[in-house]
């Protein structure tokens, strides 16, 4: 399964691969014999990296503070021996390191996040399918609930449940190809003005269709069609529901809150 590229995941990963790399310096510099006290602040870095990416640009510039005072004291003993002009250069540097890297990564880590949740805020389509996404299929319903009520018009809506499809097993190369291929089989069902979106309920697949201006008898056509598109992809038989509006006002709420628990479920810790 896909999944959209948050400000978390993309905190965990830098994370990761930060400290990773911070690791094999410090190794690399104790099999080449540098000082330890050099060895330990090259890994006050990894504390720094994890506060601004958890805390932001104060947090960066706090843990800078907090790291060049640790690397002063580890230094004072040898300012005593030889006198702070001997050790001024060694010192200043990686005292400007610190608050450097604390006030660059935590302005870099506070706009990365902020772009990455409006683009998280705005995102309508389905990285899995290219279809569009639930947040997407509630607008579609809104947007055709307020048409209806205005201009007295009607819509219809139809989704379908079906399991996992038989590439789910597959490397996720050719799963994502799979997924974006069943996306466009579907699409091109479709006339223009409809909608459709794909969302997940664990290993279930849910595929929904807003018509505007389908009736009853329009939509049972539709979701017979939409039925054996997805039962020559997948093999999958779908359970199917459909509601018109007005006319199946529950049914269509109870629709709208199923997408509404999958949109939460897409978006952990929003």
């Amino acid at each position: 399964m896909l999944t959209a590229l948050t400000y978390r995941r993309a905190r965990g990963l830098v994370l990761a691969v930060g400290l990773i790399l911070l690791g094999l310096v410090a190794i690399t510099m104790l099999l080449r014999g540098i000082d330890p006290v050099e060895v330990t602040a090259t890994l006050m870095f990894a504390p720094l990296l994890a506060g601004f990416l958890f805390y932001g640009l104060r947090a960066g510039l706090a843990l800078g503070l907090v790291a060049s005072t640790i690397y002063l004291a580890m230094r004072w003993p040898a300012i005593r021996i030889v006198g702070f002009p001997a050790v001024a250069g060694l010192v200043f540097s990686r005292v400007v390191g610190f608050l450097a890297f604390g006030l660059a990564g935590g302005w870099a880590a506070d706009r990365v996040k902020r772009g990455l949740d409006k683009l998280d805020l705005y995102d309508e389509i389905d990285d899995e399918s290219g279809l569009g996404n639930a947040r997407s299929f509630l607008s579609a319903v809104d947007l055709e609930t307020s048409r209806a009520q205005r201009y007295e018009k009607f819509f219809a809506v139809v989704i379908a449940r079906f399991s996992d499809a038989p590439w789910a097993s597959e490397r996720p190369r050719r799963r994502r190809a799979a997924m974006r291929a069943f996306g466009s089989h579907l699409s091109a069902g479709a006339r223009a003005t409809d909608h459709l979106a794909h969302g997940r309920t664990g290993t279930k697949h849910v595929v929904a269709a807003v018509l505007p201006e389908t009736s009853a008898g329009g939509v049972r056509t539709f979701a017979d069609n939409l039925s054996d598109a997805i039962k020559s992809v997948t093999g999958s038989v779908p359970e199917i529901a459909t509601a018109v509006y007005p006319g199946d006002e529950d049914r269509l709420a109870d629709m709208v809150e199923a997408f509404r628990r999958i949109d939460a479920a897409s978006r952990p810790g929003a």
